[in-house]
């Protein structure tokens, strides 16, 4: 499902929905949860929100946040970069050992941090090893449904954030994390 319409979160409520219709059709009496608000509702008061004058300085604190930041991660290709994606890539999977998850959580707690931020500052730490660049700005998505009653509805209310880094001076891993850290 397109992204204009859901997020990932949605396919989980979409799924939900399926098989309390499907119940219902072979003659278990089964309803949908009552929604206190639909998505245009949430749009509205969004849209609404973004009109208001306490959003200047949100909006003041991320053009701060971004002047100056690179269009893009140079990282080294083998191939020169098409002037248009062609989205023909690949992908790797593998899976991290237990041990080795347990052992990176323990590190993020010692430095108060969450192995989200601790991944992250690694992510950096080797696009910064690639490129030789310090201003690094990787994107992050978040689901942003920060209001229980946005849970139970379906629509696109994932929200991308540009999560910036700056690694000029060579700092360790651990001011880099804070910086990381600093960056939520």
């Amino acid at each position: 499902m397109h992204h204009i319409a859901s997020d990932g979160w949605s396919l989980g409520l979409l799924y939900k929905e399926l098989s309390i219709f499907y119940q219902s059709e072979c003659g278990k009496v089964v309803s949908p949860p009552e929604l206190s608000i639909q998505f245009s509702d949430f749009a509205a008061w969004q849209r609404g929100t973004l009109e208001a004058k306490s959003t200047q300085s949100q909006l003041a604190y991320w053009k701060k946040q971004l002047a100056g930041a690179p269009d893009l991660v140079q990282i080294p290709c083998d191939h020169p970069r098409p002037a248009r994606p062609t989205f023909r890539g690949a992908l790797e999977w593998f899976t991290v050992p237990q041990p080795t998850i347990e052992r990176l959580k323990t590190v993020a707690r010692s430095e108060g941090a969450t192995l989200f931020m601790l991944l992250t500052a690694a992510f950096k730490t080797l696009l910064y090893r690639y490129t030789g660049q310090t201003d690094i700005v990787v994107g992050s998505t978040s689901a942003g449904r920060n209001y229980w009653e946005t849970e139970p509805v379906i629509g696109p209310f994932i929200n991308a954030l540009p999560l910036r880094t700056s690694l000029a001076g060579d700092p360790s891993f651990c001011d880099l994390l804070k910086q990381v850290k600093a960056a939520r």
